[in-house]
């Protein structure tokens, strides 16, 4: 699978699309995001039978860290959930399968410095 940003006159949403080995769409590109959005930095892992993708949404003027769970074809799987409702900005997830459970990683500057935040996200099967 591949996720990537895609610019509708300045507003960015999240699209996803299943590759063959030689790169040849096989499903989508779906977009998994409002295109009236401002979304970035998606990332994206195959978790045993579906795929988890975190991204930066900054819709509200403050960056927030989104995930959600998608089938091969980019349906959802479930809600998207906020993971982060922080003041400072919340941006760049790292996304990881761990076997039963999802992690993310991101920059986050809530105490007015940019730190390092991990949270995990159960697996909802």
């Amino acid at each position: 699978g591949m996720a990537w940003i895609a610019d509708f006159l300045g507003h960015k949403a999240v699209r996803f699309a299943r590759l063959d080995p030689a790169g040849t769409a096989l499903f989508g590109p779906v977009d998994v995001t409002e295109a009236g959005g401002y979304n970035s930095a998606p990332d994206l892992v195959w978790a045993e039978g579906e795929y988890g993708l975190a991204w930066q949404d900054r819709t509200d003027d403050l960056a927030e860290i989104h995930f959600t769970r998608l089938d091969g074809e980019g349906g959802p799987l479930g809600p998207t959930v906020r993971i982060t409702f922080a003041d400072g900005a919340s941006e760049t997830p790292s996304l990881v399968w761990a076997g039963d459970r999802y992690g993310v990683a991101w920059v986050d500057s809530r105490d007015g410095n940019e730190e390092i935040y991990f949270t995990t996200i159960a697996a909802c099967r």
